[in-house]
């Protein structure tokens, strides 16, 4: 009976201690992962491309107005006002999802009619320079509507993740993840030329 009442100590013990391992590494993963939301959006905020492209998978191939200076440069001022939030994060192995709360600019309706404007300017003046042309629309619209529109936008999301390397990175590019960064252009123009 001692003997049996030591063996059930000892296993008692023993899975006590792994579940303990176990829950360290959970944390000290999760840790990354939330290291690597925070850090993603602090180069989002500043719309640092080079900073930004850091954290995704190769195959997640994100999209930034790497060849627009006129866009890049307008993001930079708007991005500042980007919250985010962290709701909670699930890890399974070297995958995690993240869901997160997100606030940001939205340039929807001034986009969307900029890159109208944009298309009769093409047809009418092919050799004119469109993205300067539709960085002025854009800001033109923006502040015409800024008094008629909701200027945050409130959304909640998930953002994916896969370890590679022991680092945590982006493994998926979303809609709602281009739109958070871009003031929400890339629904803008996904509905313009669905409907055209």
């Amino acid at each position: 009976m001692k003997r049996m009442k030591k063996f059930l100590l000892f296993t008692l013990l023993i899975v006590c201690l792994l579940g303990v391992s176990a829950s360290a590494k959970t944390s000290t993963n999760e840790k990354s992962v939330r290291k690597t939301i925070s850090t993603f959006f602090s180069a989002a905020k500043k719309y640092n491309i080079p900073k930004m492209k850091k954290y995704f998978t190769k195959s997640a191939n994100p999209k930034f107005f790497s060849n627009n200076p006129y866009m890049r440069n307008y993001l930079k001022k708007e991005n500042r006002y980007i919250s985010y939030k962290i709701k909670y994060v699930e890890i399974y192995g070297k995958e995690a999802k993240v869901r997160v709360a997100v606030n940001y600019p939205t340039i929807y309706d001034s986009a969307y009619s900029a890159l109208s404007d944009m298309i009769l300017r093409a047809i009418l003046y092919p050799n004119s320079n469109l993205k300067k042309y539709l960085q002025n629309r854009i800001l033109y619209y923006t502040k015409r509507n800024d008094d008629e529109q909701n200027y945050l936008e409130d959304d909640t999301y998930n953002i994916y993740l896969r370890k590679i390397n022991g680092k945590w990175l982006i493994s998926k590019w979303s809609v709602k993840l281009s739109d958070t960064i871009h003031s929400k252009y890339q629904s803008a123009y996904n509905d313009f030329f669905d409907e055209y």
